[in-house]
């Protein structure tokens, strides 16, 4: 199967496929079939076509002999054993027909789309029914089995096959998928449908020659029923009731119960054939219409969600870049000033304690000059490593301008915030910068404040700025206060 793991037969293939097989001959036999031989469904070679379909021709030669043997274990109450031998091969052969017709188109068995229904069509009730319809009235012919025309045993065999194709060929292609796929879920309206539904079998079946105590009622009145699952629910459902209704139809035609009214046999038959035909066409192709809309929905819909997905992740990473230094990964002074300001209003509400640590590189110019902007790069990166290590989770960490950096420290007072200054600067001194094997000294001058209430964050920056300068301008490498 094009759409999943191909599935071989196995035993229990072998034994469904002749019971299945068997069952159809004998109910097509004994209710689909009129006394006087008109057989308005026929169904068991499409059981057949079914499961070659299904799996793809693999283990032909088993089946059809099994199809043939089934078909004469079926037939005995209605003909002799030779009869029903050429009727089992005439079935077997239009079945094969109809399989190599439909892979020749690239059908899928998955039926899930109106071209491959049209592709089923054209292949099996179409082309292969008539084909078998043709050689099972010359084979009825030979036998002296009817004393109908050539042309009238080929239709009532062409229709007959063709409508078993169309009824059950998509059932049973449809129950052998994923019972995920033909799940069920309740909703508002299918009580409704399905108490209108049993309401109208009822009359239907109750009613004679057509009507009930004066009222027309006819199969037509089953039509809405199967046109809400069509729009409803899985082609299977829809399959299903096709097949329900069509069986029923057969059965009170030739049980005399005339659905159609007081008609002769043969223009009844005939209107009962037609009627199941459209239905047919009307039920499964809705279906199949249906399901491809809903196909094409989910997939638009899983297209969506992808670009949504896409486009959430794209404005996140530009969200991240807005607020990101590209060289050290820390935040950037614009995201920073944001942090800060948050801060200092929950500092200010609360009163609690807020501090700010603002950093400068040491001669930073000469280690440009001396080793090049790469290697200048290469300690902003080192030094923006060592101060992310060396701060809390809950400090805000900042590059606030070329080599000068920014710490804000939440609950913290003058001596956490010299605390954090002394760290750094121990882990400077323990971990220069190794280039082509030669260490690079790095150290910083700091200037450290706490906020003062009411003040904003362009006072509080200002004093550490100022506390930075007097630790640059007293020497470097060295930590400056201010209360």
């Amino acid at each position: 199967m094009p759409e999943q793991q191909l599935p071989r037969p196995g035993l229990g293939a072998y034994l469904l496929l002749p019971l299945l097989y068997f069952v159809a001959a004998r109910f097509c036999g004994a209710y689909t079939v009129s006394p006087e031989g008109m057989g308005i469904i026929w169904a068991p070679n499409a059981v057949l076509l079914g499961v070659l379909l299904y799996y793809q021709g693999q283990g032909y030669l088993r089946f059809a002999v099994l199809a043939v043997i089934a078909e004469m274990l079926g037939d005995l109450p209605y003909y002799p054993v030779q009869h029903s031998f050429f009727f089992g091969l005439v079935d077997t052969l239009e079945a094969t027909l109809a399989w190599l017709l439909m892979r020749r188109a690239g059908m899928s068995t998955q039926l899930g789309t109106v071209e491959d229904l049209a592709k089923f069509m054209l292949a099996g009730p179409v082309l292969a029914a008539l084909a078998g319809g043709t050689l099972g009235a010359l084979t009825l012919y030979s036998l002296g089995v009817s004393q109908n025309g050539l042309l009238s045993m080929t239709r009532v065999w062409w229709f007959g096959d063709a409508l078993g194709y169309m009824i059950m060929t998509p059932l049973l292609l449809y129950l052998a998928q994923p019972a995920s796929r033909c799940g069920y879920q309740y909703r508002q309206g299918d009580l409704v449908a399905l108490v209108f539904t049993l309401a109208v079998a009822a009359a239907l079946v109750a009613a004679e020659h057509g009507a009930l105590q004066g009222v027309s009622v006819t199969p037509a009145v089953l039509l809405p029923s199967l046109l809400y699952l069509a729009t409803r629910f899985h082609p299977a459902w829809s399959a299903l009731g096709v097949a329900l209704v069509a069986m029923t139809v057969a059965v009170l035609i030739t049980r005399g119960h005339h659905p159609f009214g007081k008609l002769p046999l043969n223009e009844e038959v005939m209107r009962g054939q037609e009627f199941i035909l459209i239905m047919s066409l009307l039920g499964t192709g809705f279906a199949a219409l249906m399901s491809e809309i809903r196909e094409h929905k989910r997939s638009l819909e899983a297209r969506v969600a992808e670009r949504t997905s896409l486009l959430l992740k794209l404005n996140a990473d530009l969200a991240h870049q807005a607020q990101t230094d590209g060289l050290t990964g820390l935040l950037n002074r614009r995201a920073f000033y944001e942090a800060a300001q948050r801060e200092v209003e929950r500092s200010t509400r609360f009163e609690r304690p807020l501090a700010v640590l603002m950093l400068d590189l040491d001669h930073f110019k000469a280690i440009n000059d001396s080793h090049g902007h790469l290697v200048g790069d290469k300690v902003l990166s080192h030094f923006a490593s060592l101060l992310r290590q060396t701060a809390r989770g809950s400090d805000v960490v900042a590059r606030y301008g070329g080599e000068e950096f920014v710490v804000l420290l939440p609950e913290s007072s003058l001596e956490p915030g010299q605390a954090l200054a002394e760290r750094l600067r121990e882990n400077l001194r323990d971990s220069p910068l190794l280039i082509d094997g030669q260490a690079i000294a790095v150290t910083a001058s700091m200037g450290l404040t706490v906020l003062r209430p009411p003040e904003g964050v362009e006072a509080m920056l200002s004093r550490a700025d100022t506390a930075l300068y007097h630790a640059k301008s007293g020497g470097r490498d060295r930590i400056m206060e201010v209360g």
